[in-house]
């Protein structure tokens, strides 16, 4: 939680949210849902055969 609220700090400045949010292709910061989401995806029995793996909610960032 510590991060996001330092990245909802940060987006209020308009030249750091413009550079941030210009780099990330979905064109939005990730929400405590979208990791919420990503949680109880990974607790289900859906996600029984992920193992050993980082999953990054980035809006995709780090993929470019």
């Amino acid at each position: 939680m510590l991060k996001l609220q330092w990245l909802k700090i940060s987006l209020k400045i308009k030249k750091f949210k413009k550079l941030a949010l210009g780099n990330i292709p979905m064109g939005k910061a990730a929400t405590e849902s979208d990791v919420a989401t990503t949680v109880c995806f990974l607790a289900s029995p859906a996600s029984s055969m992920i193992t050993g793996t980082s999953i990054i909610i980035d809006g995709g960032w780090t993929a470019q």
